[in-house]
């Protein structure tokens, strides 16, 4: 058998759908894309995967929202505010130490100049902003091991749904307004998949490959 895109499947897995009903899933696309790999080629059935992994996704997401009991949301919160305070301090504390370095070398601008230069405060702000949200992803994935992507995509809802609701109160939104949150839910995806992806890498150890190698191979069989 053909097995499909490894990565594709660990992201689909990582959206913390029910077990029977997310091995039936994946267990069927990977038929398929083994059929498919067989008769039109490896690039073909991948595409074809890829397309169903993007199809399949919302299916997954829908069956782990109603698998959801106040325990689990409790958690998930949990989760969510853990990742967000934790960034926060650690990007609050890499802000002052760079600030301080800059300062003490004589190239730190003044807080005058950065408010009246609007181009230099965008630019920090949407860097802060990419680092925070990767982070935050990246933490609240670690944090939820069942449904790591799951954990990422609702720390990005949230956060972003909090900010266009704190800008809106504050007036009309404009184009960073709504930019603003875009690059929230993709940044804290982003870091949901990294976390994944790295979870995904056996250790270096040869035992415990083979053990890796041997659940996958149950697993799609």
């Amino acid at each position: 058998m053909i097995h499909p895109p490894r990565t594709i499947e660990s992201l689909l897995e990582a959206l913390g759908a029910e077990a029977e009903f997310r091995d039936d899933l994946l267990g069927d696309m990977a038929e398929e894309f083994s059929l498919r790999a067989a008769y039109d080629g490896i690039a073909a059935a991948r595409r074809w995967y890829w397309c169903e992994a993007a199809r399949t996704t919302p299916h997954l997401l829908r069956n782990w929202l109603r698998g959801l009991r106040a325990p689990d949301v409790a958690r998930l919160g949990g989760v969510v505010l853990t990742s967000y305070v934790l960034v926060g301090m650690l990007t609050f504390f890499v802000l002052i130490t760079a600030r301080s370095v800059m300062v003490g070398i004589g190239i730190a601008p003044s807080r005058e100049v950065l408010s009246q230069d609007a181009t230099v405060m965008l630019i920090v702000g949407t860097i802060v902003g990419v680092w925070s949200a990767l982070a935050s992803g990246y933490v609240s994935a670690w944090l939820n091991e069942r449904a790591p992507l799951a954990s990422a995509l609702t720390l990005g809802a949230i956060w972003s749904v909090a900010g266009l609701a704190l800008t809106a109160s504050r007036g009309p939104l404009g184009w960073n307004g709504v930019l603003a949150p875009v690059v929230l839910v993709l940044g804290t995806t982003a870091g949901g998949i990294l976390r994944v992806r790295i979870a995904q890498i056996p250790p270096n150890n040869p035992a415990m490959i083979s053990v890796t190698k041997d659940a996958t191979r149950r697993r799609l069989h």
